[in-house]
């Protein structure tokens, strides 16, 4: 029975180990398994069911949730950065899709706090806008970043207990290192000739 036991420890301790591919092809990056203090915990391809959808990365920490997702919903020549109409659009599109969370009462009291923002970080220019709600009885304080980079949408969302000064500095951080690894290029290896 201990032999089951111990075997059973080894086969959980060595699927938590295996490695996630986190390279998103379309744009040719890979993200690390950590961002900051948040660990990677997952990586969906949507692609494959449905094309348009892209890839999905989840990040997550102790009191927080980022997400990154790069799609191109089947739109030709979206444009990288922010001053297309096509990314302005989807913007405002990702940002409804918050209020159709409280209209399925998933979410309670969402407010939009200001309009839009264009900002750059890392010499990525993106759109962003803060939200708040209650979800399961907790305020929460949510980010929504959007850019046109290399043929796709790039959006990350980040959530965060509400009022909390070093949940919110770990979010930035976040955001602003993936803007990092967004404006590094990446050496493409040489072909054998």
């Amino acid at each position: 029975m201990k032999n089951y036991f111990f075997a059973a420890v080894l086969m959980v301790i060595a699927v938590s180990m295996w490695a996630v591919d986190s390279s998103v092809k379309s744009i040719g990056k890979t993200f690390p398994e950590k961002i900051g203090s948040l660990s990677l915990i997952d990586v969906v391809d949507y692609e494959k069911k449905n094309k348009g959808l892209g890839v999905g990365l989840s990040y997550r920490a102790p009191g927080i949730n980022a997400d990154i997702y790069v799609y191109d919903f089947r739109i030709k020549d979206i444009l990288d950065g922010t001053n297309s109409e096509t990314v302005k659009k989807h913007f405002e599109e990702v940002s409804g899709d918050i209020y159709q969370y409280e209209k399925m009462k998933k979410y309670k009291d969402v407010k939009a706090l200001g309009e839009m923002e264009k900002k750059n970080m890392a010499g990525i220019d993106f759109l962003c806008r803060k939200f708040t709600y209650s979800s399961e009885g907790k305020d929460k304080e949510s980010f929504i970043y959007l850019t046109g980079y290399k043929g796709n949408f790039l959006k990350i969302r980040i959530t965060h207990a509400a009022k909390d000064e070093k949940l919110a500095g770990e979010a930035a951080n976040f955001a602003s290192k993936v803007f990092e690894i967004l404006g590094k290029t990446e050496i493409e290896p040489a072909k054998n000739q």
